[in-house]
């Protein structure tokens, strides 16, 4: 019997420099840097609203007027709209200017060619992403793309993963997500029973993290190195 084995490959910091674009249009908002706007949007703002403001995730205005709370800065209509636009930039050259890592075509075009069955799993706008992607590369990379626009729950609850895993077709132990945060790739996916690869770009310490990833990895050439011991190409078929 032919094995079919899956790779759910994450979109944002894992394939793509999306955090240089967010950084990149919001510098200069306010007299601030664009690192210390986008820390404090995700790390503070983003995830406090994820944690007791689950309803209001998508909410960008009641993100853009805590953000601006927390810096101490009055939450005017211009301020308010300098932000949002800055952000809806910023999210739209993730495809209209993407910036791929320097490894991450050469990872999937190699993954294509070893017959794995490659799924895109991201959070919003899947098919745009995919769509820039499989133009910069010339042939159709993914075998399916879902989003949370798709799947219709967030990247963060595992009913994500056990709908992609059924869309798929696919099973837990023959399956891997291959994703560079531990709250929306790793964790939600090991609670499913999949395998992960946790793609540690910034060299964070992996004995702070309170989810443990099967395996860790610095970039993408170790990632297929890891996948390629997990599954090995020999034993299919």
């Amino acid at each position: 019997m032919l094995l079919r084995y899956l790779l759910f490959i994450d979109f944002d910091n894992t394939l793509h420099d999306t955090d240089s674009k967010y950084i990149s249009k919001l510098d200069g908002l306010l007299g601030y840097s664009g690192s210390f706007l986008w820390d404090s949007f995700m790390n503070r703002i983003h995830r406090m609203v994820h944690v007791n403001f689950p309803e209001r995730h998508d909410d960008l205005r009641f993100h853009v007027e805590l953000l601006l709370e927390a810096l101490g800065e009055r939450a005017t209509p211009r301020n308010i709209e300098r932000f949002m636009k800055a952000l809806d930039e910023a999210e739209k050259a993730c495809w209209m200017d993407p910036a791929y890592f320097p490894e991450a075509l050469d990872f999937l075009r190699r993954a294509k060619e070893a017959g794995y069955v490659l799924c895109l799993t991201t959070g919003p706008n899947s098919a745009p992403k995919a769509k820039t992607l499989e133009e910069k590369l010339s042939f159709k990379v993914f075998d399916y793309v879902f989003g949370e626009d798709v799947l219709g729950c967030l990247k963060s609850e595992p009913e994500y993963y056990r709908k992609a895993l059924e869309a798929a077709d696919g099973l837990p132990h023959l399956t891997v997500v291959v994703g560079d945060t531990l709250s929306t790739d790793i964790a939600p996916a090991k609670m499913v029973g999949l395998k992960t690869i946790w793609v540690n770009r910034k060299g964070l310490d992996p004995r702070d993290a309170r989810v443990k990833p099967d395996y860790t990895v610095k970039d993408l050439d170790e990632a297929f190195k890891c996948i390629l011991r997990l599954f090995p190409i020999s034993s299919k078929g």
